[in-house]
């Protein structure tokens, strides 16, 4: 025969704990979805654009800009990237590739835009040159470094 563990009393729980509980706890859940998608979707165009820019310098018979571009276009395809979504440079004896996705966002669809924008956009810089033995070197370009490339006039120096 079954032991009674509470000595014969009743226990009783409300619900009214579940009706908080379950509404916080989805709304926690979106905001941890979107923070997660963001580092996900900055961490894969990072290194797509690391890949492209290394291909690019490390092709041969590129000679100019616009040669570059288009072969950055055919690569930037099998990832799935328009090319409205990069620019290519030419800053001095270097280059910078700047390539945006934009991703939707789960807390600012549901909120109708009133928490966050309906659209994140992530942004990935990476600047290429080759050393003094002609080796392709990428590395990550800071916006800061921006500021010191502007012209007078607010505009890239390109060459």
């Amino acid at each position: 025969m079954a032991t009674d563990v509470y000595g014969r009393r009743k226990m009783f729980s409300s619900g009214i704990v579940f009706l908080f509980l379950v509404p916080i706890g989805g709304i926690v859940l979106f905001f941890l979805y979107d923070f997660c998608a963001n580092i996900y979707y900055q961490n894969k165009l990072d290194n797509e654009t690391k890949e492209v820019m290394g291909a690019i310098l490390e092709r041969e018979g590129l000679e100019n800009i616009d040669e570059m571009k288009e072969f950055a276009i055919k690569v930037f395809e099998e990832y799935k990237i328009d090319e409205e979504n990069f620019s290519l440079t030419q800053v001095d004896d270097y280059y910078i590739l700047t390539a945006y996705h934009r991703h939707v966002s789960v807390v600012g669809e549901l909120s109708f835009g009133l928490l966050r924008t309906k659209k994140k956009t992530v942004s990935s810089s990476y600047k290429g040159y080759y050393n003094e033995y002609k080796e392709a070197v990428v590395e990550k370009y800071a916006e800061e470094n921006l500021n010191e490339d502007l012209g007078n006039d607010g505009d890239i120096l390109i060459k």
